[in-house]
């Protein structure tokens, strides 16, 4: 019993050396103004998130606004430039190849 206890010690002090990234914005400053939007609104059913892809060797991100099948959504690079557009579901798109975005992460979803 004695062994376990330096160890779980150790375990605690590496879980609490770690940083601690909720503050931390991992999107592109563009949507800061939207973010803080849906926080200032009532909660949706579907909750607001921002999910981060690769696409053609890019990183880029779309914002679902209480996301539905035929909404229209911006890909937007790093930079806030729109790289893409689709709308209709992915059925219509400004996109060259859909099978060429790949999900990363979500990087922000309304904590509500």
């Amino acid at each position: 019993m004695k062994k376990i206890t330096p160890l779980v010690l150790i375990f605690i002090f590496v879980i609490s050396c770690t940083k601690n990234n909720d503050n931390e914005k991992n999107y592109p400053s563009c949507l800061e103004s939207k973010v803080q939007s849906v926080l200032s609104s009532p909660v949706k059913n579907k909750k607001t998130k921002i999910d981060k892809y690769s696409y053609q060797n890019k990183v880029v991100y779309i914002f679902f606004d209480n996301y539905y099948d035929d909404a229209s959504y911006s890909v937007i690079d790093e930079n806030c430039n729109e790289v893409c557009r689709t709308s209709g579901g992915w059925s219509t798109t400004t996109c060259s190849n859909l099978n060429d975005l790949i999900f990363v992460e979500t990087v922000w979803e309304d904590p509500r």
